[in-house]
């Protein structure tokens, strides 16, 4: 004979946060039904469930299990892609490194050949405003003692706007016969 629970009889079913099927003490009735209880073990108010049959269980956490396999395995191969992209990055920096020092040292030699027997006197101090020619020496604060290699003409009136000038650390281009700001 079956008779309707009341407030604080012992009932069994599920607790949620146990994850398993327990004693669990009516907390709240609605007409007649349980709706609430708390569960003696871990002292939680959970809703109530009738007790989950063995064979639900164990599908409900197969499934949950193969999807943290599945969640585990698409982050490992997003993880796996990752460290793909990242070694190609490494391996294409590493190369456009070994690029740029390769670069450095031709740059280097040719400076050194340029120079060499140079006296640094010999060389003009850069200042913008005034006007090198190819052959040039010249002493910049910043980059030392550089070799004019080249100039440039934006028109063929005009005198030269910038040169290219080879220094120890590598190429740049300086501004040359620039108005003077006085």
């Amino acid at each position: 004979m079956d008779r309707t629970p009341e407030l604080g009889d012992i009932v069994e079913g599920y607790c949620e946060r146990c994850r398993l099927n327990l004693d669990l003490s009516v907390a709240v009735i609605t007409e007649g039904i349980v709706k609430q209880v708390q569960c003696r073990t871990c002292n939680n108010f959970v809703p109530f469930r009738a007790v989950e049959p063995e064979s639900v269980r164990k599908e409900r956490v197969f499934k949950r299990v193969l999807n943290m396999r599945d969640r585990k395995t698409s982050r490992s191969r997003a993880a796996a892609e990752a460290q793909r992209n990242a070694a190609a990055a490494a391996t294409d920096s590493a190369a456009t490194a070994s690029a740029s020092i390769q670069a450095r040292r031709e740059a280097r030699a040719r400076w050194e050949t340029l120079t060499d027997g140079v006296d640094s006197t010999r060389a003009l101090p850069y200042r913008p405003q005034r006007g090198y020619s190819e052959g040039d020496f010249i002493l910049h604060k910043a980059f030392g003692m550089g070799y004019v290699e080249s100039t440039s003409k934006p028109e063929s009136d005009t005198p030269p706007q910038t040169a290219l000038v080879v220094f120890r650390t590598g190429e740049r281009q300086l501004p040359i016969n620039q108005p003077s700001d006085d």
